[in-house]
């Protein structure tokens, strides 16, 4: 166990196995032990730490029983949120292999071909006419650093034997209870089949026992698949029928990852490199087209770490100073793909043949109203917003469409006001315009007016419309009516309206009622929580420095571990952020001392996210003020919350009058 301290910025190797049995055979492969960090807030994974070489590594393992790549995604994702100094990483475990290209407890590294990247997702991809699937799942490469240190190692293996037999003899001297299932024995068995051969299992035979019996074939329902049945191997399988090979020692191959044309099949991978660009390392345990067999499970898992250790062993500690952490990687590729999609929303809008609509969709916390104001502000300075409705669930008018249209046309006409006298006109033949039906409203406030504008060749610049969260429309009718309406539009040359959205099902069965190809649509991909982090990270680092100079603070101020209890509160709100900020800038108190009061709050874990971002600011509102003032500040307060309260939440005319 090292002596030394270590804190979380101190790891630059993410380590990530699927299975108990990887973790252990990639923790013995550690050089030294490290202690335990405390569990940070918000991370369900748990970590061993340790080095190999000079470098300080972080091992974490799936849930148990929870496979496949959304879970090794969500593992990496915590991961880097937890330790932001990771320069790459390692998915190192065991996997399938293709019976003529390797041998069981040989080794597969992912590693770039002509067409694909190292990693490919072999189901995931589209159907082409003929009937042919192309596969899009191919995701990104592994680090330059690593190829660099592939193609050395490879190098040496050419020149000498490997040290996987050393280290591996190390987990004997090491871990002697561990190396009875860890290392090779002569109980292992490798046992390829012709390719022809239908393997067998002992389910198999039941049912054709139970065939032979009955005449007829039984209900596959009534048997149920257990453990034991699945891993029996080829114990039942016809000797006659193994292909005869000569025995030779472990090799390491080069290639594709869960491809055609591929050396090794695996479950995990696909989801861990798309946050988390790494290496993928394989120990063969059986043959992709054989049944499971775990005999070599514990060996292959083994052997997979040993190259993992011997790998780090070519890659300088030095070297990691001159690329990025992974975090600044992907916060790189989200600003590209953010600065791509504004520049192709403004191209949709400029396109004289663009679709009338452009749904953007996406999950909670993907960016969607973030980028909508920002286009919106983008349009705005442009001269070309009209008119934007943002949807707000519970908040009065803007939950629901009895206001949409007519706040729509009040901004219409200041944006084209060739459209009032069309309006009023409207407006003063049915003066219960406002109490009518959606229909009614958009075909005589909307439609009619603009395209009689049109009509009249006196409509010349762009309209834009922008409406966000439009899933948070109360009710599911007015929203499909809404999306029908707004397709009308199409006929209005010059009109373009973007739409933001959850996925949800009122507003995926309302664009599906549209005819095909009348609107373009994106999906905006979740913002992964390392970014959000790092984003509030430099917020508070920008404005803790302003305060040290508008203030001659020492330069130590506040301390490390104080903005990671910040960053930690404030996560995922920027609002809690701003306000902790506005509040230390505060000049009735030292900054130190209001950084201390706010501190305070975060050992209040049953807060909720409300009471920890305002709380901190109402308790000292009063501090240090005289009763005429306290009664002051206390009457102001109720006035401007309570004005927002009641505009939030409007109240009836009985309430009203009763108030009166």
């Amino acid at each position: 166990m090292a002596s030394r301290a270590f804190s979380y910025r101190d790891y630059t190797v993410g380590w990530v196995c699927a299975l108990p049995k990887e973790q252990t055979a990639s923790i013995v492969m550690l050089d030294v032990r490290h202690a335990d960090l405390p569990s940070p807030p918000r991370d369900p994974n748990v970590y061993t730490l340790g080095s190999i070489d000079d470098h300080n590594v972080v091992i974490a393992c799936l849930p148990k029983n929870r496979l496949g790549n959304n879970a090794s995604a969500t593992v990496a994702a915590h991961m880097l949120d937890t330790f932001p100094s990771i320069k790459f990483g390692l998915m190192v475990g065991i996997g399938g292999g293709i019976p003529r290209k390797v041998r069981l407890g040989d080794v597969v590294v992912s590693a770039p071909t002509e067409r694909y990247p190292g990693v490919v997702q072999w189901d995931y991809g589209k159907a082409e006419q003929g009937g042919i699937f192309e596969r899009i799942g191919a995701l990104s490469p592994p680090p330059t650093l690593l190829l660099t240190a592939l193609a050395k190692l490879e190098s040496q293996h050419e020149m000498a034997s490997s040290k996987i037999p050393d280290f591996l003899d190390d987990l004997k001297k090491n871990y002697p209870r561990r190396a009875p299932r860890y290392l090779k024995s002569d109980s292992l068995k490798a046992l390829p089949f012709r390719q022809d051969y239908n393997h067998q299992t002992k389910r198999d035979m039941e049912k054709a026992e139970v065939a032979m019996q009955d005449d007829h074939s039984p209900d596959t329902d009534t048997y149920e698949e257990e453990e034991d049945e699945r891993d029996n191997g080829c114990q039942l399988c016809d000797p006659t029928k193994l292909i005869n090979r000569k025995p030779r020692d472990m090799q390491i191959h080069y290639g594709l990852i869960a491809s055609d044309q591929v050396l090794c099949f695996e479950m995990e991978a696909a989801g861990l490199i798309n946050d988390f660009p790494c290496l993928i390392i394989r120990g063969i345990c059986d043959y992709a087209d054989s049944p499971k067999n775990k005999d070599w499970q514990e060996h292959s898992a083994a052997v997979a770490a040993a190259y993992a250790k011997e790998l780090l062993g070519f890659i300088p500690l030095s070297s990691l100073d001159s690329i990025s952490t992974v975090v600044d990687i992907m916060m790189k590729n989200v600003k590209a793909q953010t600065t791509e999609l504004r520049q192709f929303i403004k191209e949709w809008i400029e396109d004289p043949r663009g679709k009338s609509i452009f749904w953007l969709k996406g999950m909670a916390g993907t960016g969607k109203s973030t980028l909508s104001r920002t286009i919106a502000q983008e349009c705005a300075d442009r001269h070309q917003l009209s008119a934007s409705f943002f949807f707000k669930r519970g908040e009065g008018d803007r939950s629901n469409a009895a206001r949409f249209f007519p706040t729509l046309t009040t901004q219409l006409i200041i944006a084209v006001p060739a459209l009032n006298p069309l309006i009023c006109n409207v407006v003063d033949q049915d003066p219960t315009i406002l109490r009518k039906t959606l229909r009614e409203q958009f075909h005589q406030l909307i439609w009619q007016p603009l395209f009689q504008l049109q009509s009249q060749s006196q409509w010349i610049k762009k309209v834009v419309i922008v409406i966000d969260a439009l899933d948070e429309c109360d009710r599911e009718g007015d929203i499909k009516i809404i999306i029908l309406l707004l397709s009308q539009l199409q006929e209005l040359v010059p009109l373009r309206t973007l739409v933001t959205s959850r996925p949800e099902l009122p507003i995926r069965l309302g664009f599906k009622r549209l005819k095909e190809g009348s609107y373009q649509d994106f999906i905006l991909q979740d913002i992964p929580p390392p970014i959000v982090k790092h984003d509030i990270l430099v917020f508070l680092r920008h404005e803790f420095a302003e305060f040290r100079a508008s203030f001659s603070l020492n330069s130590d101020w506040p301390k490390q571990e104080d903005i990671d209890s910040l960053v930690c509160m404030a996560i995922p709100l920027f609002n809690f952020a701003k306000t902790i900020c506005l509040f230390v800038k505060d000049l009735r108190l030292n900054p130190k001392q209001r950084l201390a009061i706010i501190l305070r709050y975060k050992a209040a874990s049953q807060a909720s996210n409300l009471d920890r971002t305002y709380l901190p600011v109402l308790d000292q509102l009063l501090v240090g003020q005289t009763k005429v003032e306290t009664a002051r500040l206390i009457k102001e307060f109720q006035e401007v919350v309570g004005a927002i309260i009641v505009l939030a939440s409007p109240l009836s005319v009985v309430a009203l009058a009763e108030l009166l």
